[in-house]
């Protein structure tokens, strides 16, 4: 069974991209009862009026999702029914079939649905009105509800459940505070949120010469296993280079999801070379399918 979402996991797979699907086109009603089975052995056709483009990325978002699920039904969650969403939307599919994924997209975890709605704004939210209109905007009218149910943290109750050390959890508690204090912001003071950048790089630096691992879910637990990690991706091209290998480690002894690890690499190559492999920063190319298998292969990703 596959973990529970995280925001960084939808920040990924709404900018997902790529890739061509191949295999005989089928035909197939969709409904709550056939989906989850059904939509891992989907093999859609191209429709008149999609691009080549929409439908390499569309058949993409699939591949993905059988990828994340190992094919299992029982593993879908709400990460793969908003992936499925987007496979949907660039591939034309019937708008019955687009508001159904993205229900059991909403039905599965509203909270984090929410929480992408409202890190992206407007422009997601006029991406889906073009589709689904009146559920996508009844749905987000609801949010700010859903995101105020907030639960109160215990980090000394979590601390003792994950027997973690409490300073660290207190101080990482600090860091996803000050990352977040006007990065979601409509408009970014980069005056105000980059001191606070180089504050938390800093304190990164100093941990990390403390243990000398990359400090994740061993030492902080799973809910702060990626603190580490948005700091360095938040960092100057720089330290992203100085930590892509710790990272790597820490994928590699399973102190990280390797989500974040292909979201470090693309940032990198974008900056440096202007593409990337896995689409996690949007706008830019992507890279041929040789040389991300190539990518992959070096840093055992999937």
């Amino acid at each position: 069974m596959k973990n529970q979402p995280s925001i960084i996991d939808f920040v990924l797979v709404l900018i997902f991209i790529m890739a061509y699907g191949s295999g005989i086109a089928q035909n197939i009603t969709f409904n709550s009862e056939n989906f989850n089975q059904e939509v891992l052995s989907y093999q859609p056709t191209q429709r008149d009026g999609v691009s080549d483009k929409d439908f390499g990325r569309g058949t993409f978002y699939l591949e993905q999702t059988v990828k994340s699920t190992e094919g299992n039904p029982a593993n879908l969650n709400a990460v793969d029914y908003w992936n499925i969403t987007m496979a949907f939307i660039k591939l034309q599919e019937p708008k019955e079939h687009i508001a159904l994924s993205f229900q059991m997209a909403a039905d599965s975890d509203a909270k984090s649905l929410c929480s992408v709605l409202e890190a992206y704004g407007e422009k997601t939210l006029t991406f889906l009105a073009k589709h689904i209109p009146e559920q996508s905007s009844q749905f987000y009218a609801g949010c700010a509800e859903i995101l105020a149910k907030e639960e109160v943290f215990d980090p000394v109750a979590y601390a003792n459940e994950h027997k973690v050390d409490l300073a660290l959890v207190k101080l990482m508690v600090g860091i996803n505070e000050t990352d977040q204090m006007y990065r979601n912001d409509a408009e970014v003071d980069w005056s105000l949120q980059t001191p606070l950048d180089e504050r938390n790089m800093a304190i990164i630096d100093s941990l990390y010469q403390q243990h000398e691992v990359y400090v994740g879910k061993g030492l902080v637990g799973e809910k702060f296993s990626s603190t580490m990690w948005a700091v360095i991706q938040h960092s100057t091209v720089e330290k992203m280079e100085e930590y892509l290998p710790i990272v790597h480690a820490g994928v590699q002894a399973g102190d990280l999801h390797p989500t974040p690890l292909k979201m470090l690499i693309d940032r990198i190559h974008v900056i440096k070379h202007g593409y990337q492999f896995f689409g996690s920063q949007g706008g830019a190319e992507i890279a041929s399918d040789e040389a991300r298998a190539e990518i992959e292969k070096t840093y055992g990703l999937k």
